[in-house]
């Protein structure tokens, strides 16, 4: 019974931090807009942003509800190696999910797409973007608007991710 009154209190402190974390990013987005994007068009094709959506959705979700085996699963298993894919070794998995444990991100704001101008003649299926946005830190003092940069590519049609560290926003 306690953990059950645990989660749903902690279910409700992060509904309190979305929303709290939602101001202060509507407070923030006139300056994140006026920004202009560098390099080349970087959108990710729109037969394919739902998908995305849907995953960081589970992505999230995963990290909320602390299923740290089916994180795994959206987190790939892969990094970036001379553009081709290489599967991560048991040993970085797990540092990645221990990472995700420490600074886990329950909630996305995905604000912008780029992509590095090096994959311009690779093809639609081997490259990779970065989503950047906003999530927010829980710390004992206060909740902290975090910036964080999600690296996405597909791998047999499905999305996988691969995050930055979180780190404080700061207006600039």
């Amino acid at each position: 019974m306690n953990d059950v009154r645990k989660k749903t209190g902690i279910i409700f402190f992060l509904i309190f931090l979305m929303a709290w974390g939602g101001v202060s990013i509507f407070a923030t987005q006139k300056q994140i807009k006026t920004k202009k994007q560098t390099g080349y068009d970087s959108d990710i094709p729109k037969t394919e942003r739902a998908k995305i959506q849907k995953r960081l959705n589970l992505f999230t979700h995963y990290q909320l509800t602390e299923q740290w085996e089916k994180l795994s699963e959206v987190l790939g298993g892969n990094r970036l190696e001379n553009y081709e894919r290489t599967r991560f070794t048991l040993q970085e998995m797990a540092a990645q999910i221990e990472k995700l444990k420490r600074h886990p991100i329950t909630v996305f704001n995905w604000q912008s797409t780029t992509f590095s101008t090096e994959i311009l003649s690779v093809s639609q299926k081997k490259k990779w973007w970065y989503l950047s946005g906003f999530t927010t830190s829980i710390s004992e003092t206060a909740p902290q608007l975090m910036t964080v940069r999600i690296e996405v590519y597909q791998i047999n049609g499905e999305w996988y991710f691969t995050p930055s560290d979180p780190v404080p926003f700061r207006p600039s």
